[in-house]
């Protein structure tokens, strides 16, 4: 165990070291947490930063408002895509295709790729389920090897935002920091810095935005500075079409006539620029695509004239113009990838695949299932005996590690599953069960042994492993999700490490005891 995470500590400073040397352009040595001089007024710079990014349908919208700007002559308009590649979070395999397509078609138009995750896990709120740094960080290597060895010509990939306890490890990554809302918006209007203590790191920010503009007002104590929202007073919520572009443009004015020119950035989610009435869309989103697509053209095309020093760029070439203060080289620059079209390059991750195998074997891939029951009927079964008969054996592939019971557990409504296990411990001992995914944690319920262990979610959980065989049965359901959306999510997975986070290498998971024991 002490080698194995040896070799995760080792791994991690190769694989960031690495990370610091590519980014050769981003190296200005601004001091800590202030802001760049400039000598004359510097253009205005807009930055769309999109999360997520796992639909090919979202993707669509975005390349769709790509055409539409340029096909009336406008300027070119790129992306910061945050990229959370991986089947169990949202790609549908079926779509893998089409989803690579469309990056590539963006990568190639000059968009920037960015290592979210490969499970939209590092950085988010899973930090505790993935507790050892390491861990974290793999979850990073791996999207880096994913889109390395899907998307062609790419040799450079930025960073997306991770947990304050790890950043002064992350050499050469910049953090997309959000800001406080309830501030003046004035104030989080600022240009990348370093942060006091960590001066490797980046702070890019988002801006927040005015929620009462038009007309702008400079001492407004709310705002938002992402698509979410339910209703006016955060994200775009029930806003017409035409007053949410008036809204952003008041915004864009206020940064384009001010004296610093700090840039326009917001972060968005691809989802939101699907059609209207997909499942995926939040409420007060809806109309994401019509509004930045009519925003954008009235900046670069209708309404040129009046801000004709607006160029839409990526992360990368905002730190090439604070380093050299040159619009020229800096729109040359564009995503500053130097791979050749249709080029695979060879990935530099390559020794943490055998490490990130062993991780993922961590986690218990044999199941039982039993169910979906109507929710009005799960508190009668768990205590009756349950004919063995009624559980259907589950082994998940090598390459995955969570249940995906919205897919294989129909109807998803108002329903609970029972999912069954069985782990073998050669010592009595206390362990920690992590949990992750997405359901219905008021109803979730946990058998250590036929005892209850957990009446409600808890995270992480310390239970008592005896020696031998022990018994784990899961109450897992479906979860709403809310006032936001109108859809049901249910995924689940489990591991099991000691009560510090760190793998315990010498269990051993089942569908059923052995030995007969």
């Amino acid at each position: 165990m002490k080698c194995y995470l040896t070799r995760l500590s080792l791994l991690t400073t190769l694989l960031f070291a690495f990370a610091g040397q590519v980014r050769g352009a981003d190296n200005l040595p601004v001091a800590a947490s202030e802001q760049p001089k400039f000598d004359q007024r510097p253009p205005q710079f807009m930055i769309i930063s999109v999360d997520d990014c796992h639909t090919p349908k979202g993707l669509d919208g975005l390349i769709e408002i790509m055409d539409a700007v340029k096909g009336k002559g406008g300027k070119p308009i790129v992306y910061v895509l945050y990229v959370a590649p991986a089947p169990e979070f949202g790609v549908l395999k079926e779509d893998m295709g089409k989803f690579v397509q469309r990056l590539q078609q963006m990568y190639d138009r000059g968009s920037e790729l960015g290592d979210h995750s490969l499970n939209h896990t590092a950085g988010g709120g899973d930090v505790g389920f993935f507790r050892d740094p390491g861990e974290r960080f793999m979850e990073k290597a791996q999207c880096n090897i994913w889109l390395r060895e899907n998307i062609k010509g790419l040799d450079k990939i930025y960073g997306y935002r991770t947990d304050r306890e790890s950043l002064d490890t992350l050499d050469g990554e910049y953090l997309a920091v959000m800001p406080d809302v309830k501030t003046n918006i004035l104030q989080s209007w600022k240009w990348p810095y370093r942060l006091k203590g960590m001066e490797c790191i980046w702070a890019m920010i988002h801006n927040g935005i005015d929620v009462t503009a038009p007309p702008f007002h400079p001492d407004i104590a709310k705002g938002f500075s992402s698509d979410w929202g339910s209703n006016g007073s955060h994200g775009f919520g029930n806003l017409s079409v035409e007053a949410a572009v008036e809204m952003l443009k008041a915004n864009f004015a206020a940064h384009y006539y001010s004296a610093e020119r700090t840039p326009f950035t917001f972060s968005t989610h691809d989802f939101n620029f699907q059609e209207y009435d997909a499942d995926d869309v939040w409420k007060g989103c809806e109309h994401a695509k019509e509004i930045w697509e009519k925003f954008l053209t009235d900046i670069f095309v209708t309404e040129k004239a009046k801000y004709p020093e607006t160029y839409c760029i990526t992360s990368h070439q905002l730190f090439v113009y604070m380093n050299t203060r040159d619009l020229n080289k800096t729109l040359a620059e564009g995503n500053g990838q130097k791979g050749k079209p249709g080029e695979i390059l060879k990935t530099p991750e390559e020794p943490s695949r055998e490490i990130y195998k062993k991780f993922r074997s961590t986690f218990n891939k044999q199941w039982s299932i039993m169910g979906p029951f109507d929710n009005a009927q799960i508190d009668t079964i768990a205590e009756q005996a349950i004919d063995p008969a009624q559980w259907v054996k589950m082994t998940l592939p090598e390459d995955e590690v969570i249940l995906c019971l919205e897919k294989i557990c129909k109807p998803a409504t108002n329903a609970s599953v029972y999912c069954l296990a069985y782990v073998k411990s050669p010592v009595n001992r206390k362990a920690a069960v992590r949990i992750r995914g997405s359901f219905d944690r008021e109803n979730f319920k946990l058998w250590m042994n036929d005892q209850i262990a957990a009446p409600g979610y808890q995270w992480p959980l310390t239970v008592d492993l005896r020696e031998g065989w022990n018994k784990l049965l899961f109450r897992i359901g479906s979860q709403h999700l809310g006032a936001l959306n109108s859809r049901y999510e249910w995924r689940f997975c489990c591991r099991i490490t000691d009560t510090n986070g760190v793998p315990l290498g010498d269990i051993e998971y089942s569908q059923e005891p052995k030995d007969g024991h």
